[in-house]
């Protein structure tokens, strides 16, 4: 039963070393840093195309009556 003390000892002393740091502080984990997220691209707006002018049709001249 001796032996078993022993071993309860050591692990009882291996959490309290990995727990603690040099200055016998807790240790403090270091924080994972955050991903930066990707911008998403902004989508280029497709220009409104110009519509294109009707022609106004040109009225056709009425033929001046010729005299009898």
């Amino acid at each position: 039963m001796i032996g078993a003390g022993v071993g309860i000892a050591a692990a009882v002393t291996t959490a309290i070393i990995v727990a603690e740091n040099n200055n016998g502080k807790k240790a403090t984990p270091t924080p994972t840093p955050t991903p930066t997220p990707t911008p998403t691209p902004t989508p280029t707006p497709t220009p409104t195309p110009t519509p294109t002018p009707t022609p106004t049709p040109t009225p056709t001249p009425t033929p001046t009556p010729t005299p009898t």
